[in-house]
């Protein structure tokens, strides 16, 4: 709906503009002018102004007229005017604001009537106010004012709303485009292998989130069981993603559930009987338990089966060994519930279960002669054979002095007495395989492992080139006292900490001869820890210890060893965590 203001010096059907000879002093028109008609004087019948409204102009000074049709003009407060008798509107007459003088004089126009077009902003038929069309409401003035003001600010609304209807539109292509591009590949690693075969989900649902509560949801409906080829060992391998949780179920060919529980659980397992099996793994995110926002929450589910045909495997740790060293045996997948056993020319040793399988620690000793050497096992029916080649460890040779009191340092060769007895104890577990080794003390090397100490020798080398005096000196060398050493002998402050290198049992503690105070430790399989010339006791015997326990203190010289039945080892290799110890 458009309002026309316009100039009205051409209408003249209304006596507010008539000349002023044809004016009666009361403002009316006089008589025998045009067109007279019987109305009410504008000026006395306007409404009461506000305070803070400027007071109406005396008539013929600019007051505001609407042109009206040959009817009488109704009171505006009792009804609401035909927008036809609106169509022209003076603006002139009553000055609206600083603002439509800023206009008018933008105009050029000065104290003349101004033709504007203004458009009320409503539906078609909505009712005009009716303040608009009384000339004689000095209200008029303040509702065109408002009009003018409201026009700006309804465009920008407009022009905000459709931005604000761009803005979701795009954002829901934004979200639709997002969800439509959410596929398979944002699901978490399926990667799965069973006795070494790979193996692909035969159903999934996952709830894949889009951006913020939106998510969409991707899944694959149940399918036939996968089929393996053969599986040949007594515990099939079993390879997991990471961060996954994971169940697995095992069946038989009755239908009987011969496993169920978690991947950690299942290292302990291993099939008893060839035949026909069936499985389930399920791996999961956010079921059990909240997961990220901005993570997917659903699970796989592989289904398979497979026929089991199972061999034991047999392996050791390496096929070349020194003296002073271990060989680690392993045997997975052995059906029989009895444990292996084997024979060599190395020694004996017994097996342990170690995580779903077999586990021996053959030891070779420091004296053993160089060459090669075989190792057999016995698996229930299957029996196989390895060879070792065995090399002799370097020696080092050292010369001491008892002028210089070099050769006075503590020395222990033979075990004593004592400590050869605990040589049959064997606790059925390798308690040291879980926390490993560290070095129970330290301090300086007065003498290492596999040292030959050449005591109080002719070492002048003019004495040796002499040619009268070699062979005197050469005999005197040959007679002169020599000690092998398979422990290591520290020097340290009176007081230092002895800590325990690896979990076990304390299973003596006393004086023996030529060792002083005295502690050993069973670690299992015949693994020993032993340490002599202790100030005190921390500990008593039948203790179980864990690494890094306070065993005793020092009082100047510690000797220590460590023995796999009765070969004493490298403490080192040990203590470093490397070796067949570790296979």
């Amino acid at each position: 709906m458009r309002f026309e203001v316009e100039n009205l010096e051409h209408n003249k059907t209304d006596g507010a503009h008539l000349p002023q000879d044809q004016m009666s002093p009361d403002c009316t028109p006089a008589a025998g002018g045009p067109n007279v008609q019987p109305t009410a004087d504008p000026c006395r019948e306007a409404a009461p102004m506000q305070a803070d409204k400027p007071e109406a102009l005396p008539c013929g000074e600019g007051e505001s007229s609407i042109e009206e049709g040959p009817d009488e003009v109704e009171s505006t407060a009792e009804k609401t005017p035909d927008r036809a008798a609106c169509d022209t509107v003076d603006l002139s007459a009553n000055p609206i604001d600083s603002d439509a003088e800023s206009h008018a004089a933008k105009s050029s126009v000065t104290g003349a009537r101004i033709p504007q077009v203004v458009e009320w902003l409503a539906p078609d038929d909505a009712p005009i106010p009716p303040e608009l069309c009384n000339p004689g409401n000095t209200r008029s003035a303040s509702a065109l004012r408002r009009i003018w003001e409201r026009f700006p600010s309804t465009a920008v609304s407009r022009w905000l709303l459709m931005v604000l209807l761009f803005l979701v539109l795009a954002l829901g292509a934004s979200l639709t485009a997002l969800y439509l591009s959410v596929d398979a590949a944002e699901l978490p690693p399926r990667e799965v292998s069973f006795a070494g075969q790979q193996m692909t989900p035969t159903a999934y649902r996952w709830r894949v989130p889009v951006a913020g509560p939106v998510h969409r949801t991707l899944k694959k409906h149940t399918e036939d069981p996968l089929t393996l080829e053969t599986v040949t060992m007594g515990h099939p391998d079993l390879k997991l993603p990471d961060d996954l949780d994971a169940r697995l179920t095992l069946w038989d060919a009755d239908r009987q559930i011969i496993f169920e529980g978690t991947p950690n659980d299942y290292q302990h397992f291993s099939f008893t009987e060839n035949g026909s099996y069936h499985g389930e793994l399920t791996l999961s995110q956010g079921v059990n338990g909240p997961a990220e926002s901005f993570e997917p929450v659903g699970s796989y589910t592989y289904a398979f089966s497979f026929q089991l045909e199972a061999q034991p495997l047999v392996e050791i740790s390496s096929g070349r060994q020194v003296g002073g060293s271990v060989i680690g045996i392993r045997v997975q997948g052995l059906l029989d519930e009895n444990p292996p056993w084997l024979e060599s020319e190395l020694g004996d040793a017994i097996f342990v279960p170690l995580n779903g399988g077999w586990a021996a620690y053959l030891p070779v000793s420091a004296f053993q002669d160089a060459g090669d050497y075989t190792i057999t096992v016995h698996a229930g029916d299957y029996v196989t054979t390895h060879t070792v080649t065995v090399s002799y460890r370097q020696t080092q040779d050292i010369y001491t002095f008892t002028a210089d009191g070099t050769a006075l340092a503590p020395y222990l060769g033979e075990p004593p007495r004592q400590v050869q007895k605990l040589f049959g104890i064997a606790d059925p577990e390798a308690y040291w395989v879980n926390s490993g080794f560290i070095q129970p003390l330290s301090g300086r090397i007065v003498r290492n492992y596999e040292v030959l100490e050449h005591i109080d020798n002719v070492v002048d080398p003019a004495l040796l080139a002499d040619p009268l005096l070699a062979p005197l000196m050469a005999e005197i060398n040959r007679i002169a006292p020599s000690r092998h050493s398979l422990n290591v002998t520290f020097q340290t402050r009176p007081g230092t900490e002895i800590l325990c290198p690896a979990d076990g049992r304390v299973v003596y503690t006393g004086t023996v001869n030529g060792g002083g105070r005295c502690i050993a430790v069973e670690h299992g399989c015949g693994l020993k820890s032993v340490f002599y010339l202790l100030a005190n006791y921390k500990v008593k015997e039948g203790d179980y210890v864990s690494q890094g326990t306070l065993l005793g203190t020092t009082q100047g010289h510690t000797i220590c060893e460590v023995w796999l039945n009765n070969v004493p080892l490298c403490p080192w290799e040990v203590w470093g965590g490397y070796g067949g110890l570790f296979f």
